[in-house]
């Protein structure tokens, strides 16, 4: 009798990629100017995340930063001084590779600063990648709307997120998904801030526009594309043989 075998090697066989997942988001801001955190607005689940993006608008270039209560750290992934002249800036903070003892219930966040009459937002993450930094760009405006440069990002799954900030914004295009809302208004004590994104999975050039509803002065964003994970191989475990046979 006939008998086939097939062995499937472990080099052969096809990868899966793993969607970004948003798992949670929040917006706070000062109330009288200097270092506030998000516990005053509540905290979040972030359970299931291994990246978070802060999102940051502030007075004072450099001089705030951002950390929360799981001890992560955040580094700098994008940003943009004011053009205008000021020491204004939008910046965009991230944290990666994170385990599960660093995310969790009761997840919040501290901005550390002196006279920054800051507002931030922060987006909790799954599947992504362990160094998932990828591509940056800016854009400003002093007409009520603001196009950022055009981003391509090096890999098919991908999660772009862009951060608009001093006054309030109304919208963004290019199906780009706004969150957490609502957008945080220019205050007294505080600049106003909008944060979105974007997941593919395809590696899709992007320029959105957002369109403020305060037409007031210099308007500024910044985005950056992160890399998704890319899933174990599907298929048999390594040294696996599979017998496709009929008869002996």
């Amino acid at each position: 009798m006939k008998k086939i075998v097939l062995l499937l090697l472990l080099f052969c066989r096809s990868l899966q990629a793993q969607t970004p997942g948003l798992i949670n988001s929040i917006g706070f801001y000062t109330s009288d100017g200097n270092t506030f955190d998000s516990s005053t607005f509540g905290t979040i689940n972030t359970t299931g995340a291994n990246f978070v993006a802060v999102a940051l608008v502030e007075a004072a270039t450099g001089t705030a930063t951002v950390s929360d209560n799981f001890s992560n750290s955040y580094a700098l992934a994008c940003s943009l001084v004011d053009p205008s002249g000021s020491s204004r800036r939008v910046s965009m903070w991230r944290a990666v590779n994170l385990d599960s003892s660093h995310v969790g219930s009761g997840h919040f966040w501290t901005v550390t600063c002196t006279g920054c009459f800051a507002a931030a937002m922060a987006q909790a993450w799954s599947n992504m990648a362990a160094a998932p930094d990828d591509n940056t760009s800016t854009g400003s405006d002093t007409d009520g709307t603001i196009t950022l440069g055009t981003l391509t990002p090096s890999v098919a799954s991908n999660v772009l997120i862009t951060a608009v900030g001093r006054y309030l914004a109304s919208s963004i295009d290019s199906s780009f998904t706004t969150a957490p809302l609502p957008f945080i208004d220019f205050a007294g004590n505080n600049f106003g801030i909008a944060m979105a994104y974007k997941v593919q999975a395809t590696a899709t050039s992007a320029a959105p526009t957002w369109t403020m509803a305060a037409l007031t002065n210099t308007n500024f964003a910044c985005m950056a594309d992160f890399k998704g994970v890319t899933a174990a191989p599907a298929g048999p475990k390594p040294g696996t043989l599979v017998t496709l046979g009929a008869g002996r």
